[in-house]
């Protein structure tokens, strides 16, 4: 499966992204993980997971996911940071397109 690292804004890249793996580490502002196109993307599915501990408050150093292409407005999620315990309920995201949105298909630690 193709994954790749980001430590920069990103827009997935359909043709050779599966799995983005998001490090906020010392960006102020955060990451944001944009998703491409979900018309021209059917049945694709993407997966966003956050593998950067938190130093301060928001924004630092978060991850956010943004759907281009939603239907009535765009949303964005913001990611939790990853913890030992697993008691967080958002640090990573899997997302599917159904041609016209990106529905959020699992999240989880």
């Amino acid at each position: 499966m193709a994954f790749t690292t980001k430590t920069a804004n990103y827009t997935i890249d359909p043709t050779t992204d599966v799995v983005v793996f998001c490090d906020a580490t010392g960006v102020g502002a955060g990451v944001t993980i944009t998703l491409p196109s979900a018309a021209a993307n059917t049945g694709r599915i993407f997966i966003v997971k956050r593998v950067n501990a938190s130093s301060g408050g928001a924004p630092n150093e978060r991850c956010f996911v943004t759907p281009i292409g939603t239907t009535g407005a765009d949303i964005t999620l913001t990611l939790d940071q990853p913890n030992a315990t697993l008691t967080n309920i958002n640090s990573g995201v899997m997302v599917m397109s159904n041609g016209t949105k990106w529905w959020v298909i699992s999240a989880g630690p």
